[in-house]
């Protein structure tokens, strides 16, 4: 894998895999998923399906996210931080 750092573009693509993910699990459009929102306060959501998310999330980007780590995220946007983040730690 090369090492130059994620872009823009991929960040937003990350960000946009997720609001998908996460609206596909609690059956609401995409839209509606903010990035300044906290995870666990979307509506329908709850451990299972934020675990659903993170499972889906791995497993499309090839990584592993640290647990520690992704309890410290809070909004939809540092989740997408942190799997961008990961992207590039991993990948080295």
């Amino acid at each position: 894998m090369t090492s130059e750092p994620l872009d823009a573009v991929a960040h937003h693509q990350i960000l946009g895999f997720l609001r998908g993910t996460l609206a596909g699990l609690l059956g609401v459009e995409p839209g509606q998923i903010r990035a300044a929102t906290r995870v666990f306060e979307l509506p329908g959501i709850d451990s299972l399906k934020a675990l659903q998310a993170v499972l889906a999330t791995e497993k499309r980007y090839g990584i592993t996210l640290d647990a520690s780590r992704m309890l410290l995220t809070l909004t939809v946007a540092e989740l997408a931080a942190l799997v961008a983040a990961t992207v590039e730690e991993q990948r080295r």
